[in-house]
């Protein structure tokens, strides 16, 4: 009995589809090795060279933005043509205390928490929409991945162990990355025999479309600080430019607030601090002086 004849198209179409998901493995491997790996290298080595001035620099921002919002709410009841009494000052302080305390928390969280503290906080805050996202991804993985499911008696998959890790550390973004390299490994796995020419052609559509996909998306982590600049990381000209460029803007936010500060005093006739309310703890107090003084956003 002869063997079936493959018509030529099926061949190409097949190995077209070999080829498609070939690539998007590779993408997928790159993006995750960047963003696991690099990008985290070369944000703690920015921080080493230019993290006091980043964090004196958001401090700074945050104090101007802070005390610009005390100005434009007093401004507001000035114009209105009330007289500011005290009691009004300081309430106008307590709104903005409260408007302003998911920021300190957020820089607090950033930089002055070990590990586990910020673990700690980061469950404690987390919302339902990031918790639903964590958990949701979470469990596809864990069905997929677990000893249970794939036939071994351990856990020493090196992918088990990141997914364990990524979750105990409420990493929603790790846990997508991971889950990016699985479908992409189950991609690669996937068999064409015995597909016809209208389903291989479908196939190849699909591919085509997620490799663009995921090439976007690897080209926005390319171009994305601080992987944008690793090659400038290394050369001292470029850090000591940068470091002038970062003193420079520090400079002018200090102005900034040197002006915003000015405006506060007159509207106020009050030398003191504003925010520092008296009906705070000295503690609470403390911890907002704190966050302002050891913490900066990544973000400008």
């Amino acid at each position: 009995m002869c063997a079936p004849v493959v018509h030529p198209d099926v061949m190409l179409l097949q190995r077209q589809c070999a080829d498609m998901r070939g690539r998007i493995r590779a993408v997928v491997d790159e993006w995750h090795a960047l963003s696991t790996v690099e990008r985290p290298r070369l944000t703690a080595l920015y921080d080493r060279y230019f993290g006091s001035i980043e964090r004196e620099y958001q401090r700074l921002a945050l104090d101007a933005a802070e005390l610009f919002r005390r100005v434009e709410l007093l401004s507001i009841k000035v114009a209105r043509g009330e007289r500011l009494t005290a009691d009004m000052i300081d309430h106008v302080n307590r709104v903005v205390d409260k408007e302003y305390a998911r920021f300190h928390q957020r820089l607090h969280q950033a930089f002055d928490m070990n590990s586990e503290q910020r673990n700690d906080a980061a469950v404690a805050g987390l919302d339902s929409v990031d918790d639903d996202e964590l958990m949701k991804t979470y469990r596809i993985l864990v069905k997929r991945l677990h000893p249970d499911a794939v036939g071994r008696d351990d856990t020493t998959d090196p992918m088990w162990q990141q997914v364990q890790e990524a979750y105990a550390a409420r990493s929603t973004s790790t846990l997508r990355s991971l889950l990016s390299m699985l479908d992409a490994d189950v991609s690669a796995d996937a068999s064409t025999q015995g597909w016809s020419i209208e389903r291989l052609q479908r196939e190849v559509g699909l591919l085509t479309s997620r490799l663009d996909m995921e090439r976007r998306k690897l080209e926005r982590l390319r171009a994305s600080e601080p992987i944008s600049i690793a090659r400038d990381l290394e050369d001292p000209s470029w850090r000591s430019n940068h470091e002038h460029q970062l003193r420079s803007r520090l400079a002018a936010k200090q102005r900034e607030y040197d002006e915003t500060r000015k405006r506060y005093v007159e509207i106020t006739g009050n030398t003191a601090l504003p925010g520092r309310n008296p009906n705070r703890t000295a503690a609470e107090q403390q911890e907002a002086q704190d966050f302002m003084e050891n913490t900066y956003f990544g973000a400008r």
